[in-house]
């Protein structure tokens, strides 16, 4: 009986009950973007947190502003990489590159298709099933990955020397374990290289995608197998590497004398380089972030003044109105008190379809922030939490109003008698 009171009197207000739905919903909708723009404030440095611990401060980006395919940067690239080698340490010097292949022996293995299949469900990567990805990494980046290995034996700095022509050892993550099988060699169609299996490693691993790893999320690399950077010194090869360039600096360089130094390196095979460390990529997402955070949050609290208001002063008038309604349910034997429960019931009733609203709205307006992570990937338990708490605070604070004109109706007001 209650409820259905409630909705009798929504009704009689249908108009103005729907526009505060959708008003409340699109106040929810800026609220959870600058939520999950806060929340994303110090995400960038909790993943490299996460797989990096505080080594991620050590770690610095070398760009070329100048690259291209020619011969004549990939010349110059291999001198300044030659160089660097020599001044750092080869093992300082890093970079990775995610690339796909297939291998002859795998191309018509139904429980590898099946396998892949059911790993790029819903990608485009779909109508290739018999395609695997390959992550080349260098030493020095294998080295940060803490690749554990569950059989077999873990990739060695020699491994990472290229030969001509040499069997090129490769690490399997132990989820295709039983169809690929240890020590078997495999033959690639991307460069036509042998590659021999030589350990699984755990299924949980995690690393960058690609040349931007504070802008962008980890992946997993449980589909995946991970085999040495050693590539031929040709133009387009040595573009590909230049996009993933890190230097590791273990030693203790100063921050000023790494920059300094490389830069100039780098000027003396007129190369255009810009060094960075991921430190300072953090902290200028950080700063470029903050601004547009504050006005998201600026607006969210405008939207959330002006909803509750504007739901305070509807029920607030619409108790003006029905006064003598009222003063018949009290004659009637309504309490103050079924007055005031009608008038919540009025008010969280509202906020069920604007819920309800909102969450699909952000399935459906889900975009990716400045740093590659979408609202949905944010979108947890955590949010929804907080979206109801939201709702019910706001509740309590728009029913303020109109509770306070019931407590202070005079009984003169209710049976319609004049001062």
């Amino acid at each position: 009986m209650l409820i259905k009171t409630i909705l009798k009197g929504l009704f009689k207000k249908k108009l103005s009950s729907i526009l505060i739905i959708i008003q409340v919903a699109i106040t929810v909708i800026i609220l959870v973007y600058s939520y999950d723009s806060i929340r994303m404030l110090d995400y960038p440095q909790k993943q490299m947190e996460s797989v990096l611990g505080n080594e991620y401060k050590n770690i610095y980006q070398i760009s070329f502003n100048n690259s291209s395919d020619s011969q004549q940067f990939a010349d110059s690239f291999s001198k300044l990489d030659d160089n660097l080698c020599k001044y750092l340490g080869s093992s300082n010097i890093g970079s990775y590159h995610l690339t796909n292949t297939e291998y002859d022996e795998l191309s018509n293995n139904n429980k590898f298709k099946n396998l892949r299949l059911k790993f790029t469900k819903g990608t485009f990567k779909e109508q290739y099933p018999s395609s695997i990805e390959l992550y080349t990494v260098d030493y020095s980046i294998y080295k940060k990955m803490n690749v554990q290995i569950k059989d077999g034996q873990a990739l060695k700095e020699e491994d990472f020397i290229y030969k001509n022509n040499s069997v090129i050892p490769m690490v399997v993550s132990e989820v295709y374990k039983g169809i690929i099988n240890l020590n078997q060699i495999y033959t690639s169609r991307l460069d036509n290289r042998k590659y021999k299996v030589v350990g699984f490693f755990n299924d949980n691993l995690k690393w960058f995608e690609n040349s931007y790893p504070v802008y962008n999320k980890l992946i997993s690399l449980n589909d995946k197998i991970i085999t040495p950077y050693i590539i031929e010194k040709s133009g387009l090869n040595q573009v590909i590497k230049s996009q993933s360039y890190f230097f590791i600096n273990d030693k203790g360089i100063s921050d000023s004398n790494v920059k300094s130094n490389i830069c100039t390196l780098g000027r003396k095979f007129n190369l255009d380089i810009e060094c960075t460390s991921l430190n300072d990529q953090i902290q200028q997402i950080r700063t470029m972030n903050k601004q547009g955070i504050f006005i998201t949050t600026l607006i969210a609290v405008f939207f959330t003044i002006v909803s509750c208001l504007g739901l305070s002063l509807i029920m607030y008038y619409s108790i003006n109105s029905k006064k003598s309604e009222i003063g018949i349910r009290i004659v009637c034997g309504g309490s103050t008190k079924y007055i005031k429960t009608l008038i919540i019931g009025e008010i969280i009733t509202l906020m069920i379809p604007a819920f309800l609203i909102s969450l699909i709205a952000l399935y459906k307006l889900r975009g990716e922030s400045s740093i590659g992570i979408s609202t949905m990937q944010l979108f947890d338990l955590n949010t929804t939490a907080f979206i109801i708490i939201f709702l019910l605070v706001f509740s309590i604070l728009s029913s303020i109003l109109p509770l306070r004109k019931i407590s202070k109706l005079s009984p003169k007001e209710l049976i319609g008698g004049k001062e």
